[in-house]
Formats: C-alpha cells, sequence, structure tokens
C-alpha cells in the first residue's frame, strides 16, 4: 500500500517529483514520457518526449512511465493499457474523455501519484468517464496527494487491485464506483486511506465496495477527514468494512444519503487532538439527508465526545444506532433528528436543542438518559426502559393533547433493574396514552417503587402494573381507557389523580397513602387504602367491584356523582367517614360499624344500612332511602346514632311495626328528623333491658329544639 507523501510541499517540486520518479524500480522494458505540449490528445506523439524512434517511441503505453507535470489538459482518444506508472502535477488535468485507462503491472505494483502544490490555477486532476459497463480506469496502487483530484464522471467505474490514498487536501469526487478488486488483497489490507475529502457531485454517488480488506475513512488521528455530501441529492454508499472507528467529519446537505453496509461507530481519537468527530445534517428547510444502512454505534466507552448535529431540515438515521455517553447529539431550532431504526440508550449520552426529535421504531435504555428538546416524537416506536429515562419538552407525541397513538413502554424496575419514566412538560400541560398504546409499570413485589413522574398523564389507552407500583404523576384515567393490576401487584396514584370513566382491574390492589384519589368509572381491583388516603366519588358514577379492604380516612361523594360498590355486604368503616356533598351512596347492603360515620347531605339507596355507627345530616338533607336498621346490628344494638344537628334527616325506609328504636337520636333546633314511609311511620323508643352491652339503658331521643315528624311512642326509653 502506499502511504502518504508530502514531497509536494517542499521546496522545487517539480525537480522532487522527477527525482523521486526516477528511484523507483523500473522494467527493462520500460520508457518514461514527460508531456511537453499544450492542451492536446494524449494520442499525439509530438506532445511527448523523448521522442527517439524506434526505442522509445510515444506516446506512453504498456509498461511505460507518463509523466504529466504542467498546468494542461490532456485527453484520451482511444485506450491506453497497462501503463507501469502514472504522475499527474502542477496542475495537470488528464480526461479518459470515455476511453479506458489502466496503470496496473504483473505484480500489482503499478502507481498513479495525482499530486499538486497549490501554486496552479487549478487542481491536478484525474478525470474519469464512463465506458459503459468495463471499468473507464484500472489502477493497482493510487495515491492522490498535495491537493489532487481524482472526479469520476457519468457513473464511471474505476478497479483498484491493491489500494487507494486520499492525502490531506486532496479529494475524490463525482459519481461513479471505485471497486477495490481481490487480485493482490487480503483480509488484513487497508484498500482505501482517506486523509482528505470524498465529495459526491449534486445528484451524484459514490460507491465505494471491497470484498477483501477495510476502508479507512479518517486516515489518523490527527487529521479530521471530511465526507462532504453537502451538494443536494448527494451520496456516498460504502459496501466495505471500515478499519476502525470513524473520527474524521462528514457534512449532509438537502437529500443527501450515507449508506454504511457494515457497522460502524462515530468515534474520536484521543482526547485533545483533531477537531472531534461529527456528522453534520444540514440540508436546509424542510429538506432531509440520511445515514442508512448497517448499526450505527455514536462514540465508544470512554471515548471523547462526538458530535451529531441537525442544523436544518431533517436528518434521519435509517438504521440501527447505539448511543453511548459519549454520544452529543444536538438540535437546532426548526431541525429535526430522526431515528427510524432500533435505538440503544447506553446512558449519559446527550441530546438536547430547540429542535423534534424522534425516536426509533425500537428503544432500549440500558442506563439512566435525558433528552431536552422542544418537541419528542414519543410515538413513533416502542419503549423497553430498563433504567431511569427523563424526557423534557414542550411537547411530545400528537397534536395539542400530546397523544401517544400506538407506542408501547414497557418501564422495568424488577429483577435488578432501575426503570422510571419522568415526562416533564410545560406548566399545566398533560399527555395522553391513545387508545392503540399502552404502558407497562413493571416493579419489584417486595419494595414500593416510583415508576413514573413529572406531567400530567391522560390514559386512553392500556396501563399495566405488576408488582408494588407509585405514581409520582397524576393520572387521569379517560373513559376508553384501562389500567390492569395483576395478582400480587399494587398501584399506588399520586396526588390530584381522577378517575374520568375506564376500569381497574385485575386482581390486585389500588392503593393510595395521603392524597385524594377520585373520579367516576369502574374499580374492579381491591381497593386499600392507607388511613390516610381519600376516595372521592366525582362527575359520575363510581362503581367498586372488587374487595374493599380498606377504604381510606374519607370517602367522599360529590353533589354529581354517586358511590356504588357491589359486594353481598361492606362495611362502610373501612373509611373512616363517609361524607355526602350531595350525593348518592348506593350498592350492596352497608354496615356501618363502630366509630364509622355517614355525614353529609344527599342520598343512601344501598340495599340496606345497619347503623352500628353514626347517621349525622349536614349542611342540607341526608335521605336514607335503604332499610335501615337504626340502632345497630342484633349483636350491636343500641349503638347506632342518628343525628340531626346541621341539616334534617329524611328517612323513607319502613321498619317493622313495633321494632323498638335502641339507639340515640338528636335532633338541634331549627332541624327535624323526618320519618315518612307509605306504610308504618311510627317511632318506637325501646326500654332499658338490663343489658350492660347497651349502653344507652334504652332508646334515647334528645330533642334540642328540633322536633320529629313521625309517630313517638315511648316504651319506657328516654324522650327528651
Amino acid at each position: 500500500m502506499t502511504t502518504r507523501s508530502n514531497s509536494s510541499r517542499s521546496g522545487g517540486p517539480l525537480a522532487a517529483l522527477l527525482a523521486a520518479l526516477a528511484t523507483l524500480p523500473l522494467p527493462a522494458y520500460s520508457a518514461t514520457f514527460t508531456w511537453i505540449g499544450p492542451d492536446g490528445s494524449w494520442q499525439d506523439a509530438a506532445n511527448w518526449t523523448p521522442n527517439l524512434p524506434p526505442v522509445f517511441v510515444p506516446p506512453p503505453g504498456t509498461g511505460d512511465i507518463a509523466n504529466i507535470v504542467a498546468p494542461v489538459l490532456v485527453k484520451l482518444h482511444s485506450d491506453v493499457q497497462r501503463l507501469e506508472a502514472l504522475n499527474l502535477f502542477g496542475g495537470a488535468h488528464v480526461a479518459t474523455n470515455g476511453n479506458q485507462l489502466s496503470v496496473v503491472n504483473g505484480d500489482g505494483s503499478a502507481e498513479t501519484l495525482v499530486t499538486d502544490n497549490g501554486l496552479a490555477s487549478r487542481r491536478t486532476e484525474l478525470a474519469v468517464f464512463a465506458t459503459g459497463d468495463a471499468p473507464a480506469f484500472v489502477g493497482d496502487v493510487v495515491q492522490l496527494s498535495g491537493g489532487g483530484l481524482l472526479r469520476l464522471l457519468d457513473d464511471a467505474h474505476a478497479r483498484i487491485r491493491r489500494g487507494l490514498v486520499i492525502d490531506e487536501d486532496s479529494v475524490l469526487a463525482g459519481h461513479g464506483t471505485i471497486a477495490f478488486s481481490n487480485e493482490f488483497a487480503d483480509d488484513g489490507d487497508r484498500r482505501l486511506d482517506l486523509y482528505g475529502t470524498i465529495r459526491p457531485s449534486a445528484n451524484g454517488r459514490i460507491e465505494l465496495a471491497a470484498d477483501l480488506g477495510s476502508v479507512d475513512l479518517d486516515g489518523a488521528a490527527e487529521v479530521n477527514s471530511l465526507l462532504d455530501l453537502s451538494a443536494a441529492r448527494s451520496g456516498l454508499f460504502v459496501n466495505a468494512p471500515l478499519r476502525d472507528a470513524f473520527g474524521g467529519r462528514a457534512v449532509l446537505g438537502a437529500y443527501s444519503q450515507l449508506i454504511m453496509q457494515h457497522e460502524w461507530t462515530l468515534a474520536d481519537g484521543p482526547a485533545g487532538i483533531g477537531d472531534g468527530a461529527h456528522v453534520a445534517f444540514d440540508p436546509g428547510d424542510g429538506a432531509p439527508a440520511t445515514v442508512a444502512g448497517a448499526t450505527w454505534r455514536i462514540g465508544r466507552a470512554g471515548g471523547a465526545p462526538v458530535r451529531v448535529s441537525a442544523l436544518s431540515g431533517v436528518g434521519q438515521v435509517a438504521a440501527d444506532a447505539i448511543l453511548t455517553p459519549a454520544a452529543n447529539l444536538a438540535i437546532a431550532e426548526g431541525a429535526a433528528l430522526n431515528f427510524s431504526g432500533h435505538v440503544e440508550y447506553v446512558g449519559g449520552s446527550s441530546i438536547a436543542g430547540r429542535g423534534s426529535f424522534s425516536p426509533g421504531i425500537a428503544n432500549y435504555v440500558r442506563g439512566e438518559q435525558l433528552i431536552d428538546v422542544r418537541h419528542i416524537a414519543l410515538d413513533a416506536g416502542d419503549w423497553q426502559i430498563d433504567a431511569p429515562l427523563h424526557l423534557a419538552a414542550e411537547s411530545l407525541g400528537r397534536g395539542a393533547a400530546n397523544l401517544i397513538s400506538d407506542a408501547t413502554m414497557n418501564v422495568d424496575g424488577h429483577d435488578g433493574r432501575s426503570g422510571r419514566l419522568a415526562v416533564q412538560l410545560g406548566p399545566d400541560q398533560a399527555w395522553t396514552l391513545g387508545d392503540s398504546a399502552s404502558l407497562n409499570l413493571l416493579g419489584d413485589a417486595a419494595d414500593v417503587r416510583t415508576m413514573l413522574d413529572g406531567s400530567l398523564l391522560r390514559i386512553a389507552g392500556k396501563v399495566g402494573v405488576s408488582g408494588s407500583v407509585r405514581t409520582e404523576a397524576p393520572l387521569n384515567l379517560l373513559g376508553d381507557g384501562s389500567i390492569h393490576i395483576r395478582p400480587d401487584s399494587s398501584l399506588e396514584m399520586a396526588a390530584d389523580s381522577r378517575l374520568l370513566g375506564g376500569v381497574v382491574g385485575g386482581d390486585g390492589a389500588l392503593r393510595n397513602s395521603s392524597v385524594v384519589v377520585g373520579g367516576f368509572g369502574v374499580v374492579n381491583a381491591a381497593v386499600d387504602f392507607s388511613r390516610e388516603g381519600v376516595l372521592r366519588a366525582a362527575g359520575g358514577e363510581l362503581v367498586l367491584n372488587g374487595p374493599t379492604l380498606n377504604l381510606g380516612k374519607q370517602v367522599i361523594v360529590d353533589e354529581d356523582a354517586q358511590l356504588t360498590v357491589n359486594q353481598a355486604a361492606w362495611d362502610a368503616g373501612l373509611a373512616g367517614e363517609v361524607l355526602l356533598l350531595g350525593g348518592r351512596l348506593g350498592g350492596s347492603a352497608v354496615i356501618l360499624n363502630r366509630g364509622g360515620t355517614i355525614r353529609g347531605n344527599g342520598r343512601v339507596t344501598a340495599a340496606g344500612l345497619v347503623n352500628d355507627g353514626l347517621i349525622a345530616a349536614g349542611r342540607g338533607t341526608l335521605h336514607i332511602a335503604s332499610p335501615l336498621d337504626w340502632d345497630g346490628s342484633p349483636s350491636n344494638r343500641g349503638v347506632g346514632v342518628l343525628e340531626a344537628l346541621e341539616g334534617d334527616l329524611l328517612v323513607t325506609s319502613q321498619r317493622t311495626s313495633g321494632d323498638p328504636f335502641f339507639g340515640t337520636i338528636r335532633v338541634q333546633a331549627d332541624r327535624q328528623l323526618v320519618y315518612d314511609t307509605e306504610g308504618v311511620a311510627t317511632l318506637w323508643i325501646g326500654p332499658d333491658l338490663g343489658d350492660a352491652t347497651r349502653p344507652t339503658g334504652g332508646g334515647v331521643v334528645d330533642m334540642l329544639g328540633g322536633k320529629i315528624s313521625a309517630d313517638v311512642i315511648n316504651q319506657q326509653g328516654r324522650l327528651h
């Protein structure tokens, strides 16, 4: 493989070049020809020296060396085959002009040198024009140095048998293919050393292909090579393994494509060397630019930072990608960076800016990751979140509702994983899980973990809960939404969470430690609130079909709501207090145990009501329409209390005729207890039965200035 040459940078460049060429070992039959004419034809013998027939007969051909060291244009008018060497210098321009040029020999050592010193008005250039399917240029070893240019035109095909070196400041440009053939190569060879630039033309593509060996697209750590795809609709197709990580620079313009057919890594060399590995998408407003092909690893463990910038338009990564801690993705205002393959977030990479970020079709969060941009297209793909993921954006998903339409998101915090999702939008902003989307919170059974944090989540899709899960993000369960809590699992929702329709199901438990959870909908799961939790029915009917293990500190039923508990019988004392604020309490029979209270105003329509506690009207009328055991269950007769101190108590359920009342009734001034049934409306005040378990010593009615609208028969009780 030819090495880099900087001889063109020294004094007396032509003399130095000729001296260097003179040292090359030459075949015995070789002749050396130097161009002496003006612009003209390669085949014109008068343009070459020496011209000494019959030993050396120009123009140069098989086995000869051709030197063109002046700023002239030389065109081929027929094929030139098997030169031993071709040396272009000083602004020389050779155009194959539709003919074939080959610089090859029997051992693969023939050299093509295109070099420059920057003094000529134009670059030294070898221009290869297409010749149909056949290679227009065949070379053994090709070196571009000092600003030399190899240009492929009209989709030209070049074949290089050993290797190509593109030195610093030199350029491979145009539209065509360079195929590295196998005659003189093996798997360990470096077929391309790029220290300079590859620059496909507008609407053109350069393809690099090698079956054996590899290509090195960044030459050396101290040099930043450039893949310049800034021309509109330009492309670079690399169908060869990269020798090592790419530490150079790439710029992609409108509709350009960088396609790597083998896995590759964007990574710097040692810290502080070079300008930094950088791929920049800059296609202009509204236009896309694309990196595609095999897996793209952005950065490497322990490596220096590398940059991927979306400067304008849409940067598209149509390949699987791995984002390491060294990855720095910057998205400018008005620009977008879109991934469409599988994306692995190793953790610690920087994804930030004032533009839009679209994650991959499948995303795997392995380490803690922050994405901080203006917009996140969160519904672009599915997520497996095994470590904390922090999303900070002004919007995400679709539309004003920040809709996640059909993604599946698994937040995994069990078996040693630390998954947690935090979504932070602007003030008073919420995001919506659409009806085709799902969110699975997988916690640890033994340890309650916060799995969801940040802004309000509106659920129109499906949420699955496994293990002991807490959310610090408020949840709103919408009419089409559902939460499924698996067996031996629980969900503790954040403050200000609301049921706005939908179903909470499963064989697990809905839990609450110290906040208000309420709304309307159906809860088929168990309800197991702590003694500080509050359940509030509001805006419609809240139906509890599961086991009511603990209803917390208080159950509140608003004026526009009904709480329906569907069990054979349930203990309202499982809540410290049932407070009706104009609402209804219905469903199965209610047992109000000792210390339990039903208070307020509204209507009780449950299948039955056993009062072992306190029923107290307040701020209006409390209407008991349920069959009522006023004074307690048979085993607790006499402990029940009815109060009309702050409101009126209306009882329209019928008591059994002659059934004495052994509890306590208190009626305050300006209040009343109305006992109004279509049948018997007589209140029997029971006597003292001499039973120490009934502390009232018989029924007690304290008329504190109020009144009872019923026939009262005192059977040796106490009527004041």
